[in-house]
């Protein structure tokens, strides 16, 4: 699947109709790529999985780059070239992710009252955020969310608009500090998806960064600027800005006064 300006890495569990989606930096070979499919593999709890995909030379670069950074026994089966039965599920995917892009696109477009640009550092996260939120919240024939059949629970945390401007408290400052301001703003982009956590993903000015504590901002407080889009910064494959992990981690940012 291709995106503005990078490929989009799609898959889907057949077991429990989980799906994934990421920008990555490059097809193949791609460290960061080969670190996404195996963090969905780990939170899928899967000791064995058939992987299956076409016969493209990247997929198979990047399955065997994946196999070295993971206990999952992974069993390679390419689909046959035209089978269309064996690449319906993930073609399936892949219109279930862009659709739900394009709504989420459509709606922050609506609140911003003007169009996103398709190299804006936010809608690398919008494929994430679309097919996380397919998984927490479409219900399945069986009455459970794909979410559900992973974790054995109903996804339940607070979730925000997708862009909206939040207050973000700063690490280790609750209690503390008294001085100096505690609370930063940030773009949100998600929310971790990771069972028991319960951390909202914000961009900042610094990067992508984790917190368990962000605050909505009263209506009609400029929920939905661009200028705060625009000094956002962070990449699904590169959330810290320099820094050559695609892993989100708790950011020790500058607060900045409001």
């Amino acid at each position: 699947m291709e995106g503005p300006g990078a490929p989009i890495l799609v898959q889907k569990d057949a077991k429990t109709k989980a799906m994934f989606a990421a920008f990555v930096a490059n097809k193949g070979k791609d460290d960061d790529a080969a670190k996404h499919v195996c963090m969905n593999l780990e939170w899928l709890g899967h000791r064995r999985i058939v992987l299956r995909s076409n016969q493209e030379n990247a997929i198979e670069e990047l399955v065997k780059e994946a196999e070295k950074r993971t206990a999952v026994e992974i069993v390679h089966k390419e689909s046959p070239v035209g089978e269309a039965q064996s690449n319906a599920m993930v073609e399936r995917a892949v219109q279930e992710v862009q659709r739900q892009t394009r709504i989420m696109k459509s709606g922050l477009e609506r609140r911003l009252g003007m169009k996103l640009r398709r190299e804006h550092s936010i809608s690398t996260w919008l494929v994430t955020h679309a097919a996380n939120t397919i998984n927490r919240f479409r219900i399945g024939v069986d009455g459970k969310t794909a979410y559900q059949r992973v974790a054995g629970k109903r996804f339940e945390r607070p979730v925000v608009e997708f862009g909206e401007v939040v207050w973000a408290l700063r690490p280790k400052s609750k209690g503390t500090s008294k001085w100096d301001y505690r609370w930063h703003e940030g773009v949100w982009v998600g929310a971790v998806n990771k069972s028991g956590a319960k951390h909202h993903m914000l961009e900042l000015e610094d990067g992508t960064t984790r917190t368990p504590h962000a605050r909505r901002r009263p209506e009609g407080e400029d929920r939905w600027n661009m200028r705060a889009l625009d000094h956002a910064r962070g990449l699904p494959w590169e959330p810290i800005p320099g820094k050559n992990s695609v892993q989100i981690v708790p950011l020790q940012f500058q607060a900045h006064p409001p």
